[in-house]
């Protein structure tokens, strides 16, 4: 499952997630201030058309393993 990104809605929300950190910071709502800038990755995934047979065969094997032992 693949979600297009859309430059429009990630500026508003990056607007969006600025406001609320300054809002928590003149609230002091927190007891430990962020240090760095990075944001948590967004989740990604292979498409199923990306996965090879010699991998989906793999990881069937695996999960067979881990769920049969």
């Amino acid at each position: 499952m693949t979600t297009q990104r859309n430059p429009e809605k990630d500026e508003s929300m990056n607007l969006a997630l600025e406001a609320l950190k300054k809002l928590r910071n003149q609230l002091q709502l927190t007891q430990h201030p962020k240090t760095t800038d990075r944001y948590r990755q967004e989740a990604y995934a292979l498409d199923a058309e990306d996965i090879s047979s010699e991998l989906r065969e793999a990881l069937d094997s695996l999960l067979d393993s881990m769920t049969n032992p």
